[in-house]
């Protein structure tokens, strides 16, 4: 993976501020002097304006990653703050040479933050690059459960990651169970979702 010798050594922060007038400009005005007091440069360019417009676009060129036999997949956990950037560099050290790995901070709470991974791997075939992949979701979230975050923020937990939400809500979890036996007796809802077991299948067409 040598993909990071073509990404710009700086770093580029869209802020976009929703709210009334008044306060938007009260908020855009701290934002430009924090900025400038650690050494910040506003580009000429509107960065804001062409990430908003063009936000949604990347979904569309994920086909063309599939098609070519690599597999590409986003991973959105959430820290407290005390650990945020600890969890970040572990995750970045601990799959260097297992992926390309891209992140970005999505959502700031007054509690921590989410950090929203991009993972990217290519070469082997079949078996050989899906064992991979499981391995690096297992590899980041471990990461992400020792350092006291949550194994999931807005994605929901899926097939790929129930075993560790089972693993992060303990004895909570019988709480889980008892709800949904109450509600679906013959179990025909979201199958194997509330088992706390990694029961993901992966078939590359």
């Amino acid at each position: 993976m040598k993909f990071e010798r073509f990404l710009p050594k700086n770093c580029l922060l869209i802020m976009v501020v929703e709210g009334k007038e008044r306060n938007v400009a009260i908020y855009k005005k701290i934002i430009e002097e924090k900025c400038k007091l650690n050494g910040g440069v506003k580009p000429e360019r509107n960065y804001a304006r062409s990430w908003w417009d063009n936000r949604y676009k990347i979904s569309y060129y994920q086909s063309k990653i599939f098609y070519s036999g690599s597999l590409v997949d986003t991973v959105e956990v959430i820290l407290p703050w005390h650990s945020v950037e600890k969890a970040y560099y572990e995750v970045r050290k601990s799959l260097k040479g297992k992926a390309f790995i891209m992140a970005h901070f999505s959502h700031f709470y007054s509690q921590g933050a989410v950090i929203y991974f991009t993972i990217l791997l290519s070469g082997g075939k079949g078996s050989e690059l899906i064992k991979r992949y499981l391995d690096v979701w297992d590899l980041l979230t471990d990461i992400i459960y020792k350092n006291k975050g949550s194994v999931g923020h807005h994605h929901g937990v899926g097939l790929i990651r129930n075993h560790w939400l089972f693993k992060q809500q303990g004895s909570g979890w019988q709480i889980y169970l008892a709800t949904k036996a109450k509600l679906d007796p013959n179990n025909i809802l979201n199958r194997y979702k509330l088992e706390g077991k990694n029961k993901i299948k992966i078939k590359l067409l």
